[in-house]
């Protein structure tokens, strides 16, 4: 079988419709996230689901940054999760915003193909 580049949503698709459930309820089994359910109105239902631990978003923020921004080599998950995030196109959604450089944006492609050693800077 030829191996083939695949979109990250179509594969995500592929591997099953509810998969988002099953990464939700076990973020909430771990304690990272948490239930919130209220009404609008009075009327309508609303389901949040809030950061139950804000520290463990920080300390993910800063490993991603560190990453992509230093060249420091990630853990797995960390580099995963780049690759994911990347892939996706969600990498601008993050808060605060990385610089969007040169830089950032190689160092995101080589660890969505798994490169994930840490790079050197190039002498000026």
């Amino acid at each position: 079988m030829a191996w083939r580049t695949r979109r990250v949503q179509p594969l995500l698709l592929a591997l099953g419709g509810d998969l988002w459930r099953v990464v939700r309820d076990r973020l909430v089994e771990r304690g990272l996230l948490r239930r919130e359910e209220s009404r609008w109105l009075g009327v309508f239902r609303s389901t949040r689901w809030p950061a139950d631990d804000e520290r463990h978003e920080a300390q993910l923020r800063v490993r991603i940054r560190r990453v992509l921004e230093d060249g420091e080599t990630p853990d797995p998950r960390t580099a995963v999760i780049i690759g994911l995030l990347y892939a996706s196109g969600s990498m601008p959604a993050l808060r605060p915003a990385l610089p969007w450089t040169s830089q950032t944006v190689t160092r995101a492609q080589d660890l969505l193909r798994g490169e994930w050693g840490a790079r050197r800077s190039q002498p000026r």
